[in-house]
C-alpha cells in the first residue's frame, strides 16, 4: 500500500492551543492525496496516541512479525493508519 509515513511532527510551544500541528497534518494529508496516496501511517510515541486519535487515525492490527519486531523498538508506540476519503 502507498501510504504518508509522518515520522515526526513539532511545533513550537508558543504555538501551543493554536491549532498549527492539525493544519500541518491536514497540509500534508491534501498533498499524499494529490500525489494518488490514500492513506497516512504513523507510529504514536510519547502519550500522543489521543493527539493522533483525533486527527482520525487507529491501531492498526494484526502486524506482519517482522513489523512487530520494528514496532518493539520504540518501546509503548503504536502503528496507526488513518484512511482518507475522497
Amino acid at each position: 500500500m502507498d501510504s504518508l509515513y509522518l515520522h515526526d511532527l513539532a511545533v513550537l510551544p508558543r504555538m501551543k492551543g493554536q491549532r498549527l500541528a492539525q493544519w500541518l497534518v491536514q497540509h500534508a494529508w491534501a498533498r499524499a492525496w494529490s500525489m494518488g496516496l490514500r492513506s497516512s501511517a504513523l507510529v504514536a510515541v510519547q502519550d500522543s496516541l489521543p493527539f493522533w486519535s483525533r486527527l482520525g487515525y487507529a491501531r492498526h492490527a494484526p502486524l506482519a512479525p517482522s513489523q512487530a519486531v520494528h514496532l518493539r523498538s520504540y518501546g509503548d508506540g503504536q502503528y496507526l493508519v488513518r484512511h482518507f476519503t475522497g
